[in-house]
């Protein structure tokens, strides 16, 4: 199939006039990105509120271009296959340009009248976000994303992933988590880092020894991640490549008690109860023989 082309357009309004930032964004199975190495990652800030099983994470990234001229600076996010991306901006000289997305039938008209001149050429596919943003000599770039995802609850644990992947030695580096859930915590587990390339390990069980854990109350946890430039360095040499996985479980009531949850945006209604009685169940398996089911299907 033919990659998808999308089309993101910053925008940014003053009394002078209107200034235009572009973006082309192509989706691929498999995305390169080629990064400048007069780039310095001066932060990375990662903060996942989750909240009645639901996570918003908000990445924050300082980047700087040490280069003696303008150069283009890499921005990477990877995200879980069942988050979505809700919001990203890039802040620089104090100013905030937020992103807006546009049919792929809009690109070609937008691309005319704006150009291509400011913002380079970059990717996005399934669970990858990243840009290339042409910034001035010895200039610093903030870029900020968010994504949001619902947590699914498997084999008795919720599984919050956050990929960790700035490509090189980060002296500020810090990974939050807020869980505040309505019932008893009564499990909660970070794993120890691992790249990408031990995800089979059988270390990954472990715990993180790296992580803090703040119990704020039986319900609200804080979890804190932040390892030094060594700590980093001893993971991996070219900076740290992997994921932070937080597991947790909730008190499970004996008694049904469902409640709702009204944040001024959405409602939702829980009812999960160990003490009942497996139900019974009936199951149909249907076999189509029909001529469309023929031969190899691939």
């Amino acid at each position: 199939s033919l990659p998808l082309l999308v089309f993101l357009h910053f925008a940014q309004h003053s009394c002078i006039g209107t200034m235009w930032w572009s973006v082309f964004a192509v989706c691929l199975l498999l995305a390169v990105v080629e990064s400048s190495s007069n780039h310095a990652v001066k932060s990375l800030h990662i903060t996942s509120d989750i909240k009645n099983r639901y996570a918003t994470t908000h990445v924050t990234s300082r980047v700087a271009n040490t280069g003696d001229k303008a150069n283009k600076v890499p921005f990477y996010v990877t995200f879980p296959d069942s988050a979505f991306l809700t919001e990203f901006a890039i802040e620089e000289n104090g100013r905030e340009i937020k992103a807006t997305l546009h049919k792929n039938e809009d690109v070609k008209d937008l691309d005319k009248e704006f150009g291509e001149d400011v913002l380079s050429v970059f990717v996005r596919d399934a669970n990858q976000f990243a840009v290339l943003v042409n910034v001035e000599a010895k200039a610093e770039v903030t870029f900020k994303l968010t994504y949001e995802e619902l947590l699914s609850r498997h084999l008795e644990i919720y599984s919050h992933n956050i990929h960790v992947n700035p490509q090189q030695i980060v002296d500020d580096l810090k990974v939050t988590v807020n869980i505040e859930e309505p019932t008893i915590i009564t499990y909660l587990k970070v794993l120890k880092f691992h790249g990408f390339s031990n995800v089979f390990s059988r270390d990954n069980d472990k715990d993180s020894e790296i992580a803090t854990i703040e119990n704020k109350s039986p319900q609200s946890k804080v979890i804190v991640w932040a390892p030094s430039a060594d700590q980093q360095r001893a993971m991996n040499a070219k900076g740290i490549q992997g994921e932070i996985v937080v597991q947790y479980n909730l008190d499970r009531l004996e008694h049904a008690e469902p409640y709702l949850v009204d944040d001024g945006h959405y409602f939702a209604d829980f009812f999960a109860v160990e003490a009942l009685p497996s139900l019974k169940k009936h199951v149909i398996f249907v076999i189509d023989y029909s001529y469309s089911m023929e031969g190899e299907k691939f």
